[in-house]
């Protein structure tokens, strides 16, 4: 690495919260830093780490000029990170990296800034690569294809957790094979929800941003690598799981009936609530006298099948929440016919 002359005009800025990343934020930063373009910007948010990897990152600063550091007086998590991140961020486009992933391909931001001014698109998506390790330090790859797909079904892919569509298996719920227009995020107020309060901080962004985006564009290759780790951030914040669910899915509905959309993912939303029913059973025990109530009244706001009146969900036992489920699902199946 060395120091470039300062950027005037920065194309991409890449916001990269970072928590206890160890070693693996030296492959995160190179892979940026490497890109063929260079009119980028790294912010990296220390989030008050306790491993020392908040040392490589000043290491990097100290050597390349574009890389730019700014501290957490406070642990405030991924979300938060990226807000403070993108309050400062001066890139034409916004990219998001997690600490411990990194990209295969040196050319991922020329590739996708390029896209987006020849389509002035909003956002451009890309596909990306997850990589499994298990405990026994082995991988595994999977393909996840975010591209070929029209408005509608994106949004109903961010919904729903997972879904087919032009015969490859796909998700759209994460934000680091993306790039958005700074200006479009900053003039629709998008912004990262709470962890702590919200299920899926990434496809709740994601919801927001494509059904405001004027134009998304989408580029077939994969140039991201997710690695996903035993000890992995995603993989440990489960707490409060049900009760962010249902503060998920509520925003889905409230957004939905705002912007006048509610009708047309109407049922893309049953279908939602039908397969988090698992995880209301699973909880069940979890979930306190608020949140049953919330989830009756949010199944009432839905016009939900089989919702027995007004009483809130304190009376429904667990195999009533499966039989719920389940008659939903084939009420779906025959409409779907």
């Amino acid at each position: 690495m060395c120091m470039i002359d300062k950027i005037t005009n920065i194309k991409v800025s890449i916001i990269v919260p970072i928590w206890n990343a160890g070693e693996r934020i030296r492959r995160c930063l190179d892979t940026l830093l490497n890109q063929s373009l260079k009119e980028i910007e790294v912010v990296c948010v220390l989030d008050c780490p306790t491993d020392g990897c908040d040392l490589i990152v000043e290491e990097y600063a100290k050597k390349d000029n574009r890389v730019v550091v700014l501290r957490n007086e406070e642990n405030l998590h991924v979300s938060e990170s990226r807000n403070r991140g993108l309050a400062i961020a001066r890139g034409e486009y916004i990219g998001f990296s997690d600490h411990d992933d990194y990209r295969e391909n040196m050319q991922m931001y020329e590739l996708l800034y390029w896209q987006a001014i020849k389509d002035d698109a909003d956002v451009v998506v890309s596909d990306a690569v997850i990589r499994y390790h298990n405990p026994m330090g082995e991988a595994k790859d999977e393909y996840w294809c975010f591209s070929d797909l029209r408005l509608h079904e994106l949004i109903t892919a961010n919904i729903l957790p997972l879904l087919k569509c032009v015969n490859r298996q796909m998700i759209s719920h994460c934000v680091w094979s993306s790039i958005y227009r700074r200006e479009f995020i900053i003039s629709h107020s998008i912004k990262f929800r709470d962890r702590s309060v919200f299920l899926d901080e990434d496809r709740l962004f994601n919801f927001e941003a494509y059904l405001n985006a004027n134009h998304i564009s989408q580029v077939s290759q994969a140039f991201y690598v997710w690695e996903q780790f035993a000890d992995s951030v995603s993989n440990t914040q489960w707490s409060r799981l049900a009760e962010r669910q249902i503060n998920r899915t509520s925003f889905y509905v409230d957004y939905l009936k705002n912007v006048g959309l509610y009708k047309e993912y109407k049922m893309v939303l049953w279908r939602l609530l039908a397969l988090e029913m698992k995880v209301y059973v699973d909880y069940y025990k979890q979930l306190g006298c608020e949140s049953k109530k919330k989830l009756g009244l949010l199944m009432q706001s839905m016009d939900y099948p089989i919702y027995g009146g007004g009483y809130g969900l304190k009376f429904i036992s667990k195999k009533r929440l499966m039989l719920i489920g389940l008659n939903v699902e084939a009420r779906l199946l025959c409409l779907r016919r």
